[in-house]
C-alpha cells in the first residue's frame, strides 16, 4: 500500500519545508520534520492509512530545554526509543543532537575534515547528506552527497562518539549566493556521492553513483567501513530514491529511463 498524508500550509501539524521522515522503533508513529518552522510532527501510522486525522503530536524546538542556545535547525530528524529523537544539522556546536519533546539529552559536535574552509566543511557533511540510524540504537551513519564520503559514529544510550570515516571522491562544489550560513551546491564537477541510505544492525545500505553514475547499484556496507556485496539492478533503472530492507528483503522506489516510478521488492 502506498499511501500519503500532511498538509501543506502553518497550522499544527501542516508543512512549509518538509525534511525526511522516519518511523518509531514499533512502527506505529511515523515522525516528519519541517525545517522552516523547526517543528517534528508526529503522526499515527493507523490513522494514516485509515484515512482519518493522523496527526498526534508536534514538538517545537523552540520549547526543548537546551540548558544553553543550541541551534535546532535540522537536515533531518529521526525517531528514536523512549519519545526520543536524533537530529542532523551542520552548527559547529550542535551537528547531531539527541533530545526529548522536554529538552537536549546529548549533543556531538565533531567534523571530518573534506574540505580545509570548516564552514565549506561543514556544509558538505549536510546539504545533500544523508543520515540513518540501527534499529538496535548503535551505530550511527551519515554519507555524503557532494563528493562521496562517509561516517560511522558509535551510540550507547546518549553517548554518541566517532567511530571511523572513509572517503571515496573529493567534494567538489559551487556556493549558493547568498545563503547564510554557507551551503555547498552541486557544479558541472561535482561527482555525485551517496543516496538512499538504509542502516542495519549490521550493516548499512547505499547507492554509491561515483563518476561512473551506477545509480542502479546498491553497496552493502559492513561497520568495519568495507563493502561486503554490491547488488545490481537491471540497466533501464537510473535512480533509486529511497530504500528500505525489512526480514531479507529490499524494498525501493526507483525511477526508470522513461521518468516512471516504481516500488520493487526483491530477496537479498
Amino acid at each position: 500500500m502506498v499511501k500519503s498524508f500532511g498538509e501543506w500550509r502553518r497550522a499544527r501539524g501542516e508543512f512549509i519545508l518538509p525534511q525526511g521522515l522516519s518511523l518509531s522503533k514499533d512502527k506505529e508513529t511515523c515522525c516528519v520534520y519541517d525545517y522552516n518552522t523547526q517543528y517534528t510532527v508526529c503522526f499515527s501510522v493507523k490513522e494514516a492509512l485509515g484515512g482519518g486525522n493522523p496527526v498526534q503530536d508536534v514538538i517545537r524546538m523552540e520549547e526543548v530545554e537546551s540548558g544553553r542556545p543550541v541551534e535546532h535547525r535540522f537536515y533531518q530528524v529521526l525517531a528514536l526509543s523512549d519519545n526520543r529523537f536524533l537530529g542532523f544539522g551542520n552548527h559547529p556546536e550542535n551537528r547531531v543532537q539527541i533530545f526529548n519533546k522536554s529538552k537536549v539529552l546529548a549533543t556531538y559536535s565533531d567534523f571530518p575534515v573534506l574540505d580545509e574552509k570548516e564552514e565549506n566543511n561543514r556544509s558538505v557533511w549536510g546539504n545533500l547528506a544523508s543520515f540513518g540510524v540501527s534499529p538496535d540504537e548503535k551505530h550511527i551513519v551519515i554519507t555524503t552527497g557532494i563528493g562521496a564520503a562517509f561516517e560511522i559514529l558509535s551510540l550507547s544510550g546518549e553517548k554518541i562518539s566517532h567511530k571511523l570515516v572513509k572517503g571515496f571522491y573529493t567534494p567538489k562544489y559551487s556556493i549558493a549566493q547568498g545563503a547564510v550560513p554557507t551551503c555547498v551546491v552541486v557544479c558541472p564537477e561535482t561527482v555525485v556521492g551517496f543516496n538512499a541510505l538504509h542502516v542495519a544492525n549490521d550493516c548499512f545500505y547505499a547507492v554509491l553513483a561515483g563518476p561512473e553514475e551506477r545509480y542502479n547499484e546498491i553497496l552493502k556496507f559492513d561497520f568495519g567501513g568495507e563493502c561486503v556485496h554490491r547488488y545490481c539492478f537491471p540497466s533501464d533503472i537510473v535512480y533509486i530514491n529511497c530504500m528500505t530492507v525489512d526480514k531479507g528483503r529490499l524494498w525501493a522506489f526507483v525511477e526508470n529511463k522513461d521518468g516512471e516510478i516504481k516500488l520493487i521488492q526483491t530477496r537479498i
